[in-house]
C-alpha cells in the first residue's frame, strides 16, 4: 500500500491474501482511498478519480449489490456514485467487507446496526425474492449449476416441492454430477440398480458427524465420517449426525466400530449407538439412552437403554465390538426403533418411542442418529451409502 493512501475501505474476495504488504484494490478486490477519494481495484493498476476524500471521524459505507453487479461507497451517509460495475467474478464464491491501513496507530471501527441511507442509491433487488417465481429459462445452465453447487444438498432436495421447474433442475444430473464425483472415483458404485441419479449419491453421502453437536474431547476426521475419543474423554462422550433431521418417515444409518478397547477401562458399556433428539445434552457424563431424550443399544451387554430403562437397560440382543457394523432403523410410521448387527435385523428395541420421550417442545423437535464412546482410544465411522438390509427405504 502506498503511504499516501493511509486507509482503503472496500470489498475483497474470500481467497484474498491478507499478508503484510497487501492492499485492498489489488487483484479482484475493490477499494475507496481515504486521502485522495479515488477508487482502486478490479484489475486496474492505478487509482482513478471517484469521490470525496475522508478522514478521522468520517463514516464510510460500502454497498455491494450482486443483482445489479455494482459497488457504491458512501461518505457520512452521502452516496459517491457507482464505483465499480460488473465486479463479480464467476470464480469467486463470496466477497467480504475489508479495510487496509498503513503504518501503526491507525484505527477503524465497524458500526453495528447500520442501515442504507434513505433516498440515496436505488436498490435494484426486491427486499424479498420468491424463488418459485424466478423464470428458470432466463438463467444459463452453467449459472444454475454454480448456484446449486453452493447450496446445501438438503435445501436443494426440498426445492423440488416448490415448483415443477425447480423439481426438474434439482433432480438433474448436471447439477449433482460434479458433487457426486467429488465423493469418490466411482460414485455409481454406491447405488443399487434401482437408484440411478447422482442426487441420490450425494444425499446418501450427507451422513456425517456434527462438528458442533458433541461432547468435548472427540476428534473428527477431515471428512467428518469418523469420530475418535481422545485422551480428554474421561467417562462418556456423545455425538450426533447433522443429517438427516428426522421427524417423520423411515430412516436408516449404519456405524462401523473401528477401535474397541477390550478389558477393564472403568466403564462396562464402552459404546452405545442409537438416536437422540434436539434437546439432548452433550456433556462428558451423558451417553445415548441416558434420559428421556435418547435411545441406545449398548455394545458390551447388548441391552437397549432409553427413557423407560432407568439407566439399567433392558435385555435385547447380543453385544458388539470391533469391526462389527451396527445399523439403526427409525420408523416413525410404526413408532419403532430397531437395530441391526452385521446386516442381521435384531428386532424392535423400542416400541412407541415417540410416546416415551419427554421434550420441552415436542412439536418442534427433530431426531438424529448418534453414538457414545467411553474413555479414550475408541473410534467409529458412519458408513456412507449404507442400505437397510431388509427394507427398501427411499432417499429422504
Amino acid at each position: 500500500m502506498e503511504d499516501t493512501h493511509k486507509i482503503v475501505i472496500g470489498l475483497v474476495p474470500e481467497n484474498f491474501d491478507v499478508a503484510v504488504g497487501r492492499c485492498i484494490g489489488e487483484g479482484q478486490s475493490f477499494g475507496y482511498i481515504a486521502v485522495s477519494g479515488k477508487k482502486i481495484g478490479g484489475g486496474g493498476a492505478e487509482p482513478v478519480l471517484y469521490g470525496a476524500s475522508y478522514k478521522s471521524g468520517d463514516r464510510v459505507g460500502v454497498f455491494a449489490d450482486p443483482i445489479a453487479n455494482e459497488i457504491v461507497f458512501y461518505k457520512n451517509g452521502e452516496p459517491q456514485g457507482v464505483a465499480f460495475s460488473k465486479f463479480m467474478d464467476s470464480n469467486v464464491r463470496s466477497y467480504q467487507f475489508a479495510v487496509s491501513m498503513v503504518r501503526s496507530h491507525m484505527k477503524v471501527r465497524v458500526l453495528a446496526d447500520t442501515v442504507l441511507p434513505k433516498a440515496s442509491y436505488p436498490i435494484t433487488a426486491p427486499k424479498e425474492i420468491d424463488i418459485s417465481e424466478l423464470p428458470l429459462s432466463r438463467f444459463p445452465g452453467d449459472i444454475l449449476t454454480k448456484v446449486f453447487e453452493k447450496l446445501p444438498a438438503a435445501d436443494v432436495n426440498m426445492m423440488r416441492l416448490v415448483k415443477q421447474d425447480w423439481n426438474r433442475v434439482a433432480s438433474s444430473d448436471y447439477i449433482w454430477l460434479p458433487a457426486a464425483k467429488n465423493l469418490g472415483a466411482d460414485p455409481e458404485s454406491l447405488l443399487s440398480p434401482s437408484l440411478t441419479t447422482y442426487r441420490m449419491v450425494v444425499m446418501r453421502n450427507m451422513l456425517r458427524f456434527s462438528p458442533t453437536a458433541h461432547a468435548p474431547g472427540l476428534e473428527l476426521s477431515n471428512d467428518r465420517a469418523t469420530v475418535t475419543s481422545s485422551s480428554l474423554v474421561t467417562y462418556w462422550s456423545a455425538i450426533r449426525l447433522d443429517y438427516p433431521k428426522m421427524s417423520s418417515g423411515v430412516h436408516y444409518c449404519e456405524f462401523h466400530i473401528d477401535l474397541f478397547r477390550h478389558g477393564p477401562i472403568g466403564n462396562t458399556w464402552k459404546v452405545v449407538c442409537g438416536v437422540v433428539t434436539d434437546e439432548f445434552d452433550y456433556t462428558l457424563t451423558k451417553w445415548v439412552g441416558v434420559d428421556e431424550k435418547s435411545f441406545g443399544f449398548i455394545a458390551a451387554n447388548g441391552k437397549a437403554v432409553g427413557p423407560l430403562c432407568k439407566n439399567l437397560g433392558n435385555a435385547y440382543a447380543d453385544g458388539y465390538q470391533e469391526n462389527d457394523r451396527i445399523g439403526v432403523l427409525v420408523d416413525f410410521e410404526a413408532d419403532q426403533i430397531s437395530f441391526y448387527k452385521n446386516g442381521v435385523n435384531l428386532g424392535v428395541a423400542f416400541d412407541g418411542f415417540s410416546k416415551q420421550v419427554k421434550l420441552d417442545n415436542p412439536n418442534e423437535s427433530n431426531y438424529y442418529f448418534a453414538c457414545s464412546l467411553a474413555r479414550w482410544g475408541m473410534a467409529m465411522t458412519v458408513i456412507p451409502g449404507a442400505k437397510c438390509p431388509d427394507r427398501d427405504i427411499p432417499i429422504c
